[in-house]
């Protein structure tokens, strides 16, 4: 081996100098393909990440074939990919938070139903149409369809900006995200009241009322309400760094808090957000909240 050259040094053995050949291509091969790689990355003035490099060797060293880019998973799983690693950041220039890349999956799982594989250049407003029509079948609500659009409509818009489609059809005014206004409810002091002291006749609703609980006296997202532990409580205080805005608040502790931290001996059990929202419901009936 040439440590000068980085190769093998010429041997007289001939079967032993074909081995070397091969093995000088396969270099050779590699080099040139990671100088491309290089190049790029200078030529457009963006960083070279570490997994980018070795995405590049797999492929180059045959461990790994190039996504077909044409096909709209494949870009959508490389796209997803960068957001996890933080190599693509939101439009704020922060990092897709776990909660969003679950919006971005289930958007994913809602196209796969209505179309188990398909290419970018395949997607137009009539396929748009017919995908915002399915959707509304699966008796979603106009906001969470907006969300599963939106997700799409970001990845098409990331890929393109990459150059490895051509088609703008996401840029159409008719290609549009779905929202839909919506009436903000509220319980008063009375209502909470009558929630925290109701005798329920499960365990699982005694869990589920005590998240809502905490929920109602701290203010935050449940995203961040889901991430609270026993390090969070202070004497006085709740102290946690936002998910989405990164920010440190600071929530003092209500009396219907500390006793259902004192109820647990903490915070109680986990519980999916699905269950919260079903049995949330049937306690508010029980408490003839029906309004």
């Amino acid at each position: 081996w040439s440590p000068e050259f980085s190769l093998p040094k010429p041997v007289k053995d001939k079967q032993l100098a074909e081995d070397y050949k091969a093995l000088e291509r396969k270099l050779t091969r590699l080099k040139d393909g990671l100088d491309d790689l290089t190049r790029e990355a200078k030529r457009e003035n963006k960083p070279l990440y570490k997994v980018q490099v070795a995405d590049a060797i797999d492929q180059l060293t045959g461990k790994k074939k190039k996504a077909d880019m044409g096909d709209f998973y494949q870009t959508a799983e490389a796209i997803m990919k960068e957001m996890e690693e933080g190599l693509i950041l939101t439009p704020q220039n922060k990092r897709y938070t776990p909660a969003t890349m679950v919006n971005y999956n289930q958007a994913i799982r809602a196209l796969k139903e209505y179309r188990p594989s398909f290419r970018i250049s395949d997607i137009t407003l009539d396929f748009y149409n017919g995908f915002v029509q399915h959707l509304f079948k699966t008796d979603l609500s106009l906001s969470a369809a907006g969300t599963h659009i939106k997700c799409i409509k970001r990845i098409l818009k990331l890929s393109h900006k990459k150059g490895w489609h051509s088609n703008m059809v996401f840029a159409e005014d008719e290609f549009k995200t779905l929202d839909e206004q919506t009436d903000d409810i509220f319980l008063d002091e009375a209502e909470l009241k009558c929630i925290f002291e109701k005798k329920l006749p499960n365990r699982t609703q005694q869990i589920v009322r005590d998240w809502f609980i905490v929920d109602c006296y701290t203010g935050l997202r449940i995203s961040d309400v889901k991430l609270l532990e026993k390090d969070n409580f202070g004497k006085d205080t709740i102290i946690i760094a936002n998910e989405k805005t990164d920010a440190q608040v600071e929530v003092p502790i209500h009396p219907y808090v500390r006793e259902i931290l004192k109820r647990w001996k903490g915070l109680p059990p986990k519980i999916s957000e699905q269950e919260i929202n079903r049995e949330i419901k049937k306690i508010g009936e029980l408490c003839k909240i029906n309004e």
